[in-house]
């Protein structure tokens, strides 16, 4: 018996049975039969995107009121993080207890990462 192998790209060897007449053969046959579900899967991949997009341009209520809410949340936290700011940069705050400035830095701190 004779076993032909090939090398087909993309680090694959493909092994045939008979000689490289035969291979050839039997590798066309197997990448025709291939082909079709190939592009079946593209074209349900390029339907499953298209539902996707459909359906999230649609936003929920909850959604829709969180994301009208963002900009005045924003602001208060703008406001907050400049009270803040001008607490700290008044010369006798750091001449108050470690404690309360402590306080203040870390709250101004963790107003930074929400903004």
């Amino acid at each position: 018996m004779t076993e032909c192998w090939i090398f087909e790209g993309g680090g694959k060897i493909g092994r045939y049975i008979g000689g490289y007449h035969d291979a050839r053969a039997q590798q066309e046959q197997h990448l025709a039969t291939k082909q079709p579900v190939a592009k079946k899967n593209e074209e349900v991949i390029a339907s499953k995107a298209e539902i996707v997009k459909r359906g999230s341009s649609k936003l929920s209520y909850k959604l829709r009121r969180e994301l009208e809410q963002l900009p005045g949340q924003l602001e208060d936290l703008e406001a907050k993080l400049e009270a803040l700011q001008a607490q700290v940069a008044d010369a006798a705050f750091f001449s108050q207890p470690h404690e309360q400035t402590q306080k203040v830095s870390g709250r101004f701190k963790s107003g930074g990462a929400r903004t």
